[in-house]
């Protein structure tokens, strides 16, 4: 990605510290860091303190049509849990906020101004009292879109899995290889279709598979 121009990024946090009968005792904290970093950083940005659930997402889709630079972060703190299918974040005024819904605003068709720049959404949010560690979870697309098939080669995930597993197991760990995937998708369109895979890292470290080595 060009990260040149004199408006290098945007950063837009929503924190929410205050709820009815509860309170996040020390999140102020992560406001004054998060500024700090990227003030340095020569990012503009946008802060939000107990936001309703109204003005959270009034304030989220503001910051996506507006923001005109190279890239963004956007950065939510706050309560938040597992529903029966997806992550959520509490709002100021206790409402639920799907994660999804948020992450849909930065999407090509509701925010084209962002198209083919970085967008980094981060979550300190809980999201449930499960423990898991030592899990990567790598998926073929995102939720809500195809995923490729070639007749001949099979399908476009596994078939670039495979190649770059085999090209570079050797020297780089599987994390790095699942990214590696995902670049090849981006190059690889067909009939004007683009795949995007995905992972999720819960607590997996640095993992080489050292082929040919006993």
């Amino acid at each position: 990605y060009p990260m040149r121009s004199r408006h290098r990024g945007a950063l837009l946090t929503i924190n929410n510290v205050e709820f009815l009968g509860d309170a996040r005792n020390g999140a102020e904290v992560d406001d004054q860091n998060l500024t700090e970093l990227f003030t340095q950083m020569g990012f503009s940005i946008t802060s939000h303190k107990d936001l309703t659930k109204r003005d959270m997402c009034q304030a989220i889709q503001d910051f996506a049509n507006e923001s005109r630079v190279d890239c963004v972060f956007v950065v939510v703190m706050s309560h938040g849990g597992e529903g029966p299918t997806r992550s959520y974040v509490t709002t100021h005024d206790c409402q639920r906020l799907e994660v999804q819904w948020i992450e849909d605003q930065f999407t090509n068709r509701l925010c084209p101004a962002l198209r083919g720049k970085p967008k980094v959404l981060m979550f300190q949010i809980c999201r449930g009292d499960r423990e898991v560690t030592d899990l990567l979870i790598a998926f073929s697309t995102l939720p809500g879109h195809k995923a490729f098939r070639d007749i001949y080669k099979g399908t476009w995930y596994v078939e670039l899995l495979c190649q770059m597993f085999m090209q570079h197991a050797h020297d780089t760990d599987v994390e790095s290889l699942l990214k590696m995937v995902d670049d090849g998708l981006a190059k690889r369109m067909s009939d004007a279709n683009m795949q995007t895979a995905s992972y999720e890292n819960r607590g997996f470290k640095l993992c080489f598979l050292n082929p040919g080595l006993y």
